[in-house]
């Protein structure tokens, strides 16, 4: 088993692990951690400062696994096999491990981009008929508003006004 320095996040570590199947193929993860893992490359220390820590790691931490699990119950081609949150049993600090998928970085093709999005909203079921989720979810380090309503318009209305408060107090008025 080896784990690496893997990707970028603002709000979290993030490293690649790979294991050893019991019949001796290789399966790799991806994690996020809330924290600095031990041992981990020095190449993560300049990161501390953007990680997400104490009492808040742990929703937006369940707030991504929850998000993408929904993702992946929906269109599983979409998204990598989620595998769990959890709490780290030596720290306070919070993980999410998902299937590792070698990321292309090349533009995609904007219509078969267009397609699998409408795809999704097609096929997407809300399990109380309503807009919203179950769980808070966040945009990096900020908590967004998915209460559940009735009609598509409040809900995304007041998405944008919880975004728009949370830019006012991070960075004023302009």
């Amino acid at each position: 088993m080896s784990v690496e320095r893997y990707g970028n996040s603002a709000w979290a570590s993030t490293a690649r692990i790979m294991t050893r199947n019991s019949d001796g193929t290789l399966h790799y993860y991806f994690v996020k951690l809330s924290e600095l893992p031990p041992g981990l490359s020095a190449g993560f220390i300049d990161m501390r400062s953007q990680i997400v820590t104490g009492e808040l790691a742990g929703p937006r931490v369940l707030g991504e696994f929850s998000a993408m699990l929904e993702l992946y119950k929906t269109m599983p081609s979409i998204v990598p096999t989620p595998r769990g949150p959890g709490k780290c049993l030596d720290s306070d600090d919070y993980f999410f491990l998902c299937d590792y998928v070698v990321i292309d970085h090349r533009q995609p093709d904007p219509v078969k981009l267009a397609e699998r999005v409408a795809a999704l909203h097609h096929i997407s079921v809300s399990p109380t008929g309503q807009f919203g989720f179950h769980v808070t979810p966040y945009d990096g380090k900020l908590p967004l508003v998915a209460k559940w309503e009735s009609n598509w318009v409040s809900f995304y209305r007041k998405l944008l006004e919880g975004v728009y408060k949370l830019d006012i107090q991070v960075n004023g008025h302009w």
